[in-house]
């Protein structure tokens, strides 16, 4: 569980889970900042995050070490809401290659369809 709370700051946000915490910031109208992570850069860090690791967690279940697993995640925005997000998804060559199919199949499991 994550909780957040509002600081005294326009727009700013302090979010915890168990021992760590993040700031969030944006600006709107002037007001607002650049103090932490916008709300929308949270969701693609998330998203990025899940996708690597589960790619990891596969690469290393058949084997491949130090894969070097990259994602980008990007959101396209349009107001007044969010549209359509897309990922990108690759690994560094290894002398060990294992099926690269099956750890972008468990990446993309992160992605809600």
């Amino acid at each position: 569980m994550v909780e957040a709370a509002a600081l005294t700051e326009p727009w700013q946000v302090v979010y915890r889970t168990g021992g760590h915490a993040g700031l969030a910031d944006t600006v709107k109208e002037g007001a607002g900042g650049s103090a932490g992570m916008r709300p929308h850069e949270l969701l693609e860090a998330s998203l990025a995050t899940c996708m690597t690791i589960s790619a990891r967690m596969a690469l290393a279940d058949l084997g491949v070490a130090d894969a070097g697993v990259s994602v980008r995640v990007h959101l396209e925005r349009e107001e007044p809401a969010t549209r359509s997000a897309t990922s990108s998804f690759s690994t560094r060559r290894s002398k060990r290659t294992g099926p690269r199919s099956r750890s972008a199949s468990r990446a993309r499991r992160c992605v809600p369809r």
